[in-house]
């Protein structure tokens, strides 16, 4: 610190008037400065710099993040077991097929709908259960090909977005072709789901798109579409999906995506379109949590909970279906849906949704919640 004699040894310091005249009337501050920028030295001259490093280095690791979530992935056709084409002919589809141990004619059938990672140990396992129902039941692979880990976030989170939905009702619409076209299906007779989560989802949208016997949602936030519309009016969003179809909706007390509150809204919408329905709010469980491993474990957190929630999608099923297969060999044959439709629903909906999903999803994983509730069982 200067002390009062130290200021007396200061001297002035010297302009030169001359020279100063010379520069411009008002000196500009040097504002460009040498900063070392990511790997070479570059001259800063505003803040723009700073942003673009931080953007850049932000995009850096986006690409680390991706590149090792992409390792983390898998082939979906490790839980497919049979392939068809596309409606255009072109694409070679995939998808999981569990048939009756004893198929008889005007068999039931049920389309499964994957969560948000894809095929996976979940959507098999319920097919295969169905099908010890007496069912056939189908689960395509929506994603192509591409399937990872229920927290492999990063990876499901793009996944989730960036499918098209045009491309997934697509592909959902040759697997109702093809399930319609094995000779002991009963057309007249296929349920829209179950789905699980993002599959959840689908299952509704599916159901507003064909004439199905019945429709089954566990914890999908599509539901929301089906409330009223300013004025008391109804959603545009029913479609295809009315009377004729029988909803069974599942879901969790402690969701936040769907809330309750969305499950009762729909309750509400269905009650007052005179639809034969069932909505249930399971207690103390959040997101998820019908999934094998609560299911078949005992000690499991929510295990009584999957439990009667998969007990209560078979006997929903049994009832939209009545569950009675003709002997007589006869097969009530109906025009297969061999052209693709388009979607009713608008993209933005869709998108909305497929967001609505990855954020709840990606959530879980730091909540230890739904998804991420389940990982800490294995």
């Amino acid at each position: 610190m200067a002390t009062v004699e130290d200021s007396n040894n200061i001297k002035p310091m010297q302009v030169d008037v001359d020279s100063a005249s010379k520069d411009t009337e008002t000196p500009t501050k040097p504002f460009c400065r040498k900063r070392n920028y990511l790997f070479a030295d570059t001259k800063c001259c505003c803040c723009c710099c700073c942003l673009l490093t931080g953007v850049l280095s932000f995009i850096l690791f986006l690409v680390v993040l991706f590149a090792n979530a992409s390792a983390q992935t898998f082939p979906a056709t490790r839980f497919t077991n049979i392939e068809y084409k596309s409606l255009d002919g072109v694409t070679t589809l995939h998808a999981y097929l569990a048939t009756p141990t004893t198929p008889l004619p005007n068999t039931p059938a049920v389309i499964l709908f994957h969560a948000w990672n894809g095929m996976g140990e979940e959507v098999t396992y319920f097919a295969d259960q169905l099908a010890e129902q007496g069912y056939y039941a189908i689960a395509p692979d929506l994603f192509r090909n591409v399937a990872a880990e229920p927290m492999n976030i990063l990876h499901n989170i793009m996944n989730v977005i960036s499918t098209p939905q045009p491309r997934m009702d697509s592909d959902s619409d040759a697997a109702l072709t093809y399930l319609k076209s094995i000779a002991n299906v009963d057309a007249s007779r296929i349920s829209s789901g179950p789905g699980f989560c993002f599959g959840g989802t689908q299952s509704l949208m599916f159901a507003t798109r064909h004439t199905m016997a019945a429709a089954v949602t566990c914890y999908g936030t599509y539901a929301s579409e089906f409330h009223q519309v300013d004025g008391g009016k109804e959603s545009p969003a029913w479609g295809k999906l009315t009377g004729g179809t029988k909803v069974l909706g599942i879901y969790g007390e402690l969701d936040t995506a769907p809330a309750p509150e969305v499950a009762l809204g729909f309750e509400k919408a269905l009650v007052k379109k005179g639809m034969v329905h069932n909505i249930t709010i399971y207690p103390d469980v959040g997101h998820a949590f019908i999934n094998p491993e609560s299911y078949k474990d005992e000690e499991a957190i929510g295990h009584s909970q999957a439990k009667g929630a998969w007990q209560e999608i078979v006997t929903f099923l049994n009832m939209a279906f009545d569950n009675t297969t003709s002997v007589s060999g006869k097969r009530r044959e109906l025009e297969l849906d061999v052209v693709a439709k388009e979607s009713i629903i608008p993209w933005n909906i869709a998108f909305k949704h497929r967001i609505k999903c990855a954020w709840k999803c990606a959530k879980d994983h730091f909540t230890k919640t739904g998804h991420g509730e389940r990982m800490q069982l294995k």
